[in-house]
């Protein structure tokens, strides 16, 4: 079986894996994940020398004593050795679902009771990468969260959408100027509420870069107040250092609560677009902020 495909950075397919089902299915529309875990992978294949961070989102499993959260589960390379000491070989599909089971019990501490997991209780995501990463986790997994973690019952999210998505508007007149501290801020505030919801991580995450980037908390209130009244939009400043700065924080931002949302992603597209960047590379640092996320908060 070949491994998924991606079509506008996007999932296309997944793989429904349980303890004795392991089919590859033509849509992630048509997988009830209520049903089963999903096998999600936010790359397209592996290129040698590819590798595979891998994280698992457990529901709480009261037979097996486990709470909820997250578990990283290490790396593995395009022929499925996991930190250098796995022989598996994740190319085929059966394969690789009766590993990822084994290691997710593993990392749980039950690995001899693996084949008692519930399919819905575990949902793993993949993201492949052409560079060795640090700690990464796959970045485009399309199924709702509940809280702080993602449940099974949750419905997957349609992948055909087209929400409206910021303007990304020219260089203003005063665009000659290095770095503009409220219009940087503004920008990544309009990002993270284009899904129509402030996260209390995003609103963390934007205290944190209101006060990085001087700015005093009732200004920085003041102007997520603006961005939530729809005043402002990502406005690209013209030094092309200014830009890219600008594009990091976008990114770093999308990633504060765990997941990239499809409105986030269409409105990093376009500014990928500007800065000439191909769609492998805004993922492959999609990717890198997510792992920084999980790393930052694993215990």
């Amino acid at each position: 079986m070949s491994l998924p495909q991606l079509r506008n950075g996007l999932v296309t397919r997944a793989w429904r894996v349980g303890p004795a089902v392991c089919a590859l299915v033509g849509d992630c529309r048509s997988v009830q994940a209520a049903e089963y875990a999903h096998v999600m992978f936010a790359a397209v294949p592996p290129e040698p020398k590819a590798r595979v961070g891998v994280v698992a989102e457990v529901n709480p499993l009261a037979s097996f004593g486990v709470s909820g959260g997250s578990h990283y589960l290490g790396v593995f390379d395009h022929k499925g050795h996991r930190n250098v000491d796995a022989s598996d070989d994740l190319s085929d599909a059966k394969v690789f679902a009766k590993r990822a089971l084994e290691v997710v019990a593993e990392s749980l501490g039950i690995r001899e009771r693996a084949e008692e997991l519930e399919p819905s209780s575990v949902t793993l995501s993949l993201g492949t990468y052409s560079e060795p990463p640090a700690l990464t986790t796959g970045a485009l997994t399309l199924l709702g969260r509940s809280g702080g973690a993602r449940t099974a019952s949750a419905a997957p999210a349609p992948l055909e959408i087209s929400p409206p998505m910021a303007s990304i508007a020219p260089p203003g007149p005063e665009a000659a100027a290095a770095e503009n501290p409220e219009r940087l801020f503004q920008s990544v505030a309009t990002l993270l509420v284009l899904d129509g919801h402030l996260a209390q991580s995003e609103r963390d995450h934007l205290g944190v870069l209101g006060r990085r980037l001087g700015l005093s908390a009732s200004k920085a209130d003041r102007l997520t107040q603006q961005v939530i009244a729809g005043k402002k939009s990502i406005q690209l400043p013209g030094p092309p250092e200014a830009r890219w700065r600008l594009f990091e924080e976008l990114v770093t931002a999308a990633a504060a609560d765990g997941e990239i949302h499809p409105t986030e992603l269409k409105a990093l597209g376009a500014v990928a677009g500007k800065l000439g960047l191909e769609p492998h590379e805004l993922q492959s640092r999609l990717t890198a902020a997510l792992g920084r996320i999980v790393r930052r908060n694993s215990p």
